[in-house]
């Protein structure tokens, strides 16, 4: 049996990732924009921190980095735990989005609107994800001009778990259960 690679692009961050993003850039309004000339949507894993580094400091960036573990014994159960770092150069920004992304991510039925909002996505690979639980872990900054290119940092700590759909021949992640 063949497995589809494409099940594997996503891990629960990417939705949440997406969601962010997408709230941030409607809400808010203060991220910079692909079609405004820069190289990369703002919100980035962190190998692509050093495209970021050397533009302008007008607007802040997000950099996100993340682990995953299980949760023995139900193995099929994924735990992330990711930090979402916020960089700019203006304490006031930081501020506004370390506060906004946290109240958006620390709410009751935060799970469930991430999976109503992977089921809307139009690439299969992402609509795969059923969150459980969200907790919001901490949160730090504004920090002082010590980081990344001189710039401020600010940061939120989250672990969540979610399950896939599983093949009940290979136990491996499948898109339909």
């Amino acid at each position: 049996m063949a497995i589809d690679k494409n099940i594997y692009k996503s891990d629960g961050i990417h939705v949440i990732r997406q969601w962010l993003l997408g709230k941030i850039n409607t809400d808010l309004e203060m991220l910079r924009k692909v079609e405004d000339g820069y190289p990369n949507t703002p919100f980035i894993p962190s190998q692509q921190i050093s495209e970021f580094n050397n533009l302008p400091t007008a607007h802040p960036y997000i950099v996100y980095t993340y682990s995953t573990t299980t949760d023995y014994p139900e193995w099929w159960t994924k735990i992330e735990t990711a930090v979402i770092r916020i960089y700019g150069d203006k304490e006031e920004q930081l501020r506004i989005l370390k506060g906004y992304i946290y109240d958006l991510l620390d709410r009751e039925r935060i799970p469930e609107v991430l999976t109503d909002y992977a089921n809307t996505l139009s690439t299969s690979f992402m609509r795969i994800f059923d969150f459980k639980t969200l907790q919001v872990i901490n949160a730090i900054g504004p920090e002082p001009y010590e980081q990344e290119g001189g710039r401020q940092l600010a940061a939120i700590t989250i672990r969540y778990s979610y399950t896939n759909a599983i093949d009940p021949v290979s136990n491996m992640r499948a898109f339909e259960s």
